[in-house]
């Protein structure tokens, strides 16, 4: 699947409320990853956007030949070479003022970490689900970026997972910021 493109420019989507009550109603907290639960939950409460899939970023073992498993926390110490699962959230994001300020907001934090951060539009959910103005900000060698799952070695290992805890981190504070508006 590719999960990431340049990002398009936003339209006015005349069903968003409509698609954001749905998805906002169907959010099981439950299967979000512990790392990203209140980040997730802030987002949730901010009427110009919702979560349509989220990703911690894991490393990806293998429990069995037929079995994959997502790894929560890295190991120590790291595989020479192992499979990582991106971290990413994907977002639908309103057309509207406090929506293209979150929009402009995302977009300024790749260029903190220009090898493993990316700010795009993700197309597969846009042509698979209907949904416009869906949004993706991931961490993954630009190497990988079209990649949902991509081999590392275990020196580039740290330099992802600091650019990841970075994002993370960074769209927290927005969400804060825009609740508080």
């Amino acid at each position: 699947m590719k999960t990431f493109t340049k990002p398009e420019k936003m339209v006015k989507d005349s069903q968003y409320q409509k698609k954001r009550t749905k998805s906002i109603a169907n959010l099981d907290m439950n299967i979000i990853d512990p790392q990203i639960k209140n980040l997730i939950a802030t987002l949730s409460h901010l009427s110009c956007c919702f979560t349509i899939q989220s990703c911690h970023g894991h490393l990806v073992t293998t429990t069995n030949a037929d079995q994959l498993e997502l790894c929560p926390i890295l190991p120590e110490p790291l595989p020479k070479k192992a499979l990582y699962q991106v971290a990413y959230i994907a977002l639908v994001i309103e057309n509207s003022p406090t929506g293209i300020d979150l929009y402009n907001s995302l977009k300024k934090i790749p260029p903190h970490e220009l090898d493993f951060l990316q700010f795009g539009t993700a197309t597969w959910f846009s042509k698979t689900l209907g949904y416009s103005n869906v949004y993706i900000l991931q961490a993954s060698p630009e190497r990988h970026m079209y990649l949902d799952r991509f081999e590392m070695e275990h020196k580039e290992v740290p330099n992802w997972d600091d650019a990841r805890k970075f994002m993370f981190e960074s769209i927290q504070k927005i969400a804060d910021r825009l609740s508080l508006q």
